[in-house]
């Protein structure tokens, strides 16, 4: 393979710049097997719905090098636009859920569905080691609505590139198919998250996330013509799998969102 240079650390996979065309994202040691396979099945499978998903050129399984050859998207990630454009803060938070919304219309039945994804992480969860807890979450996942609605399930805008052709979503490391209120808790839960982006400070992100929280859920509420009622159920349950690898900064906040609704 021709010589590459880092351009982009993230929690998962660095990613090294190929050329002009191409990245190699390069997946950490702690990545397991069934877990790349699952984001490369997932990439390929969403490149039919025309979300500007990038292309998988090469995937790469030696041991020392595991990861996949893709196409380099040119553009700006929304996360640093909204943090970055004050005045126009808004507008993108909008632009944001708009998108959600499209790509929630989708209805497809080629991914997994979330019902069955999450109880399984729930039964399997060393996080949630009591068994009253477990048995209540998971009676209250099956009361809820199974749709095959396209869930992406980390839609943050750091997984939004913004490009002169318009938006490109990458990241697809966990599609599922299932109501698209699940897909919209994930997103109110990052609202609640400590996170806080490399190179800015707490205080912009904090109000991002308090005018985000509001923007957001009623310009998304305001697409569907329908009401919430199952967000904090769904909250509920994101967050009790959230436990198992949150930072220990978040875990009060998770818990809290758990026990408002058991």
């Amino acid at each position: 393979m021709e010589s590459y240079s880092l351009v982009d650390k993230g929690g998962t996979a660095d990613i090294y710049k190929i050329g002009e065309k191409k990245i190699f994202k390069k997946f950490h040691e702690d990545r397991t097997d069934y877990s790349i396979e699952n984001e490369y099945n997932c990439t390929m499978k969403v490149q039919q719905f025309k979300l500007g998903a990038p292309m998988i050129y090469e995937w790469m399984k030696f041991p020392m090098e595991r990861g996949f050859i893709m196409e380099y998207i040119k553009g700006k990630n929304l996360l640093k636009l909204i943090l970055e454009e004050s005045n126009n803060r808004e507008y993108y938070i909008s632009e944001w859920a708009k998108l959600h919304y499209r790509m929630n219309s989708i209805h497809t039945g080629v991914f997994p569905t979330g019902h069955e994804e999450l109880a399984k992480r729930i039964k399997n969860s060393k996080a949630i080691n009591d068994k009253k807890t477990q048995d209540e979450l998971l009676r209250l996942l099956k009361s809820l609505p199974n749709k095959e609605c396209l869930c992406h399930t980390d839609f943050q805008p750091g997984n939004i590139m913004v490009t002169d052709k318009g938006y490109r979503i990458i990241d697809w490391c966990d599609t599922m198919s299932d109501s698209n209120w699940m897909d919209v808790a994930r997103v109110m839960i990052l609202f609640e998250e400590s996170y806080v982006p490399s190179g800015f400070d707490v205080y912009r992100v904090s109000d991002f996330r308090k005018l985000g929280k509001e923007v957001y859920l009623n310009e998304y509420e305001k697409l569907t013509g329908k009401s919430r009622e199952e967000l904090e159920s769904w909250m509920a349950i994101l967050a009790a799998i959230k436990l198992e690898s949150e930072n220990s900064k978040d875990v009060p906040v998770l818990e809290k969102i758990i026990y408002n609704i058991l």
